[in-house]
C-alpha cells in the first residue's frame, strides 16, 4: 500500500506539471469565467427584479450561453489530463525503468488513480469557482433557472407535470435539494459532472494499452458520446420518450425522459471495461 500510494503521489506531481494537464484546466477556467463574465455583463445596471439568482447563470446549466459549444469539446478534453500517460511511457521506452521501480501493478494502478483525479479536479475547480462567484454577484431575490419564484408554472417544471411528451421520467432529479438550496443542487451537479469526467479519463487510459497513435484515442469517447446523441434523434418519438444523450444526465436541467438506470448502467460498464482491461494489461506485463 505504502508502495502505491508512493507511486501514485509521484504520477500526480507528473500530472500537474504537465501541459496537457494545464491546458486543459485552462480551458475550463476560460469556460466558466467567460460565462460568468457574459452574465455580469448583460445584466450590469438592469432593474434587480429583472436581473438572474446566482444558481441561474450556472455554467453547467444547459440553457448557459456556451453550453452548446462546450459539451461538444468536453469528450476531447478529458483526454488530456493524463490518458496519454502510458502510450508516452511505451514511445519514450521508459516503461521497464518505472515498472521495476513501482512494481507492475502499482505502476497501472497509480495511473489510473491519477488519471481519475486529473479528469475530476481539471473539471471540478473552476466549476466551484463559478458557483462562488456567482454567489458573490448576483441577488439571491433573482430570478431562477426555471423562471419567477411567483410563476403559476413553477412547480409544475420541478415537478414535471408541464410535460407533453409521454414518458415515465419527468421532473427534475432531486428536487427537494433544489428547493432547499439551489447553489447547493449546483454544487451536487458539479460534482457528478466532475466524477463523470474522471471515469471517462480512466476509460480513455484503460483503452491505450491496445492504440499506438495518440490521436486515436481522442476517437472513442467521442464516438460512445455521438451514438448516445444520434439514438436520442433516432428515438425521440417512441414512447415511453427517454433520453440517450449522456451529458443530459450531467447538467443541470428539466429535461424530461432522464432514466436513472440508463446512466448507471452507462458508468457502470464505462467502469468494468475499464478494471478489465486493466486487469488484463496488469497481468500480461507480470507473465512477460
Amino acid at each position: 500500500m505504502k508502495t502505491l500510494i508512493k507511486a501514485t503521489g509521484m504520477q500526480l506531481k507528473l500530472m500537474v506539471n504537465k501541459k496537457e494537464f494545464q491546458f486543459v484546466f485552462g480551458i475550463n477556467l476560460g469556460y466558466v469565467l467567460l460565462t460568468y463574465l457574459y452574465y455580469a455583463f448583460i445584466n450590469w445596471g438592469q432593474e434587480i427584479s429583472t436581473i438572474p439568482a446566482p444558481h441561474a447563470v450556472f455554467a453547467l446549466q444547459d440553457t448557459s450561453i456556451f453550453y452548446d459549444i462546450y459539451v461538444n469539446i468536453v469528450p476531447f478534453l478529458v483526454v488530456f489530463p493524463y490518458a496519454m500517460s502510458f502510450i508516452n511511457d511505451r514511445q519514450n521506452r521508459l516503461l521497464p525503468l518505472l515498472q521495476v521501480r513501482t512494481g507492475v501493478k502499482n505502476y497501472y494502478l497509480s495511473k489510473g488513480i491519477a488519471c481519475f483525479l486529473g479528469g475530476f479536479l481539471t473539471f471540478f475547480v473552476p466549476l466551484v469557482l463559478n458557483i462562488l462567484l456567482n454567489q458573490l454577484t448576483f441577488p439571491d431575490s433573482g430570478i431562477t433557472f426555471i423562471g419567477d419564484l411567483y410563476d403559476i408554472n413553477y412547480d409544475a417544471r420541478i415537478a414535471g407535470s408541464n410535460i407533453i411528451l409521454e414518458t415515465d421520467w419527468a421532473g427534475m432529479w432531486f428536487p427537494e435539494l433544489f428547493i432547499a438550496s439551489p447553489q447547493g443542487y449546483n454544487l451536487l451537479f458539479a460534482v457528478i459532472f466532475s466524477v463523470a469526467m474522471g471515469i471517462f479519463s480512466v476509460f480513455v487510459y484503460s483503452i491505450s494499452f491496445g492504440i499506438k497513435k495518440k490521436i486515436m484515442l481522442l476517437l472513442p469517447l467521442y464516438l460512445i458520446i455521438i451514438t448516445g446523441s444520434t439514438l436520442d434523434l433516432l428515438l425521440f418519438d417512441k414512447a415511453p420518450h427517454m433520453s440517450y444523450k449522456v451529458f443530459f444526465y450531467l447538467s443541470v436541467n428539466t429535461i424530461c425522459g432522464k432514466n436513472p438506470m440508463y446512466i448507471y448502467l452507462f458508468f457502470l460498464t464505462m467502469v468494468v471495461v475499464s478494471y478489465v482491461m486493466l486487469s488484463l494489461q496488469i497481468r500480461k506485463d507480470q507473465l512477460d
